[in-house]
């Protein structure tokens, strides 16, 4: 609905604002309006995790994710979410279905490169990084030099 869309919006300004209390509330009215609004759950759990609420910032992507099963932006950050309480396994789990999702995109292997380097999973940390490097992503080819 519009009334959900214009609430997003405003959301958004906040969040780009740092207003992260006011950007939280209007997205929360926006989904309260349309209950399948993913990318809105997304933009408030992207708001919860700035100010370090990750678990409920997971809560948001899981919900955007079970509206939409192939929303990339959602998996990134509900991985982000998880490895900021350590929870690199679940990390992985999210960078592992993103890589299926987008098998070209070097920032996933990256960045499931380093939850497994997190967890001292040196062979697959260093397997991930080299496919990133060899797909152009910079950070990875440095991660090979260490």
């Amino acid at each position: 609905s519009n009334d959900a869309f214009a609430y997003y919006n405003r959301g958004n300004v906040y969040r780009n604002q740092k207003k992260y209390s006011d950007a939280i509330a209007d997205y929360t009215k926006a989904v309260s309006i349309d209950p399948d609004f993913a990318i809105a759950y997304n933009n408030r759990g992207w708001a919860y995790y700035l100010t370090k609420k990750y678990n409920k910032a997971i809560a948001d992507y899981t919900k955007a994710i079970t509206i939409d099963p192939n929303y990339a932006k959602a998996y990134t950050n509900r991985g982000m979410a998880y490895s900021s309480l350590k929870k690199y396994s679940d990390a992985i789990a999210d960078y592992t279905k993103l890589i299926s999702i987008d098998p070209k995109e070097p920032f996933y292997c990256y960045t499931r490169g380093l939850n497994y380097k997190a967890m001292g999973e040196t062979t697959k940390a260093l397997a991930d990084f080299t496919k990133a490097c060899d797909n152009g992503f910079d950070d990875a080819c440095g991660e090979l030099t260490k």
